[in-house]
């Protein structure tokens, strides 16, 4: 599970094997009647991908990064989702050589991380 803010708004990002991502605010409501109106966004990653990686920079566009292909030979690729957009980017493989990336035993994909100015 990642920590992640999107706004204002704390988030814990919880990435499915399965490819699946939910955005969730629990734990800063002071009810649970405060904690069952907070908004849940299921996000499916693009393409079928596998094992996201997220990141969500100042302005809330959320960063993925995502597997897909077979496990001994696939390929990682970057997408962003803007706030108030409904879909991702058009994605872009980031692994130099097609082929390369792995996700296989302890290998598992590709890490995310925002330099200066969501970079």
């Amino acid at each position: 599970m990642h920590s992640l803010t999107r706004g204002n708004i704390f988030h814990h990002l919880l990435v499915a094997c399965a490819g699946l991502a939910t955005l969730t605010a629990p734990g800063l409501a002071k009810s649970r009647a405060q904690d069952a109106a907070r908004k849940i966004e299921v996000l499916k990653t693009p393409d079928g991908g596998i094992q996201p990686q997220a990141v969500i920079d100042a302005k809330g566009t959320i960063h993925l990064l995502y597997f897909r292909g077979e496990p001994s030979s696939g390929d990682l690729y970057y997408t962003h989702l803007e706030p108030d957009s409904r879909s991702f980017s058009q994605p872009i493989r980031v692994n130099s050589e097609p082929g390369t990336a792995v996700a296989t035993g302890t290998i598992r994909g590709g890490q995310i991380a925002l330099g200066r100015e969501g970079r």
